[in-house]
């Protein structure tokens, strides 16, 4: 399960590329204009010197840029990698098979259904249609502890963090190994924006008690430890993290390269993880 996205984070990456997109056309258009005046008065003569100076501004502009950001700011790449990630889960949506469980779901409709349903948009990048499902979901079966897990995730994609927190604490009183421990990383990352800082450093504790140290959880406790004041815990997190290798395959998924990553700046700034 993929890390949970700061709130608004697609939504400010759209209005970036809006805002940067004219202008960059502006900027090629005045590069044609100065190399070739007499472009303006023919519109496809102007169209392939605008085109030709796009080109050399991507060549010769953006794409160093691109480099040198990810030779100075090491998180660069890990979250272009994340980036990448989610948006190809909303790319590879199967909106046939969201179809079908809804025609079918309309003749029955049960709690196990609505879950498989919401999950099901939840984790193709659609949590606008995924929090109808999973709320009547809870409602036929408040005792399903992974229900109220995913509803918790879907949640703090619209900000809700009071709910979000709220049914994710429900889900793990229900059932503290839901999710196989994702769900007290979940937790614990509310906790921290809420400014619940002792309910994070809990949560980590816990995950690390009843799942064993991992990058993302070390990450988790680094960041509460932070929060709390606690120095010497901090430091020792950040370096058992870095000591870590990757936990499922040879190299490191994107959210533990970011968290690598963070942390690295941390240590050599002293600034919060």
């Amino acid at each position: 399960m993929e890390a949970p996205a700061e709130p608004g984070e697609a939504r400010g990456l759209g209005i970036t590329a809006v805002l940067l997109a004219p202008t960059f056309l502006l900027g090629a258009t005045w590069l044609a204009w100065q190399s070739d005046p007499a472009a303006l008065g023919s519109a496809l003569r102007l169209v392939d010197v605008v085109t030709a100076r796009l080109w050399t501004v991507f060549l010769f502009g953006v794409l160093p840029g691109i480099a040198a950001l990810l030779l100075i700011y090491p998180p660069a790449w890990p979250t272009i990698r994340l980036w990448w990630k989610r948006a190809g889960r909303r790319l590879s949506f199967d909106r046939k098979e969201a179809r079908d469980l809804h025609q079918r779901l309309g003749e029955f409709e049960n709690a196990r259904g609505l879950e498989s349903l919401g999950e099901l948009y939840l984790n193709g990048g659609q949590e606008q249609f995924a929090v109808g499902p999973l709320i009547k979901a809870v409602e036929l079966d408040p005792e399903s502890a992974r229900s109220h897990y995913l509803l918790s995730r879907a949640l703090v994609r619209f900000s809700k963090l009071e709910d979000a927190y709220a049914s994710v604490y429900r889900a793990l009183k229900l059932d503290q190994d839901v999710a196989f421990g994702e769900a007290w990383l979940h937790a614990g990352e509310i906790a921290l924006k809420l400014g619940f800082d002792q309910d994070a450093a809990n949560a980590a504790t816990q995950h690390e008690k009843r799942f064993g140290t991992t990058i993302r959880g070390l990450y988790l406790h680094a960041r509460a430890a932070h929060a709390l004041g606690d120095m010497d815990e901090r430091g020792r997190a950040l370096t058992r993290l870095l000591e870590l290798p990757p936990e499922q395959s040879k190299t490191f998924t994107p959210e533990e390269a970011l968290a690598r990553a963070r942390t690295k700046i941390a240590r050599a700034t002293g600034r919060r993880p």
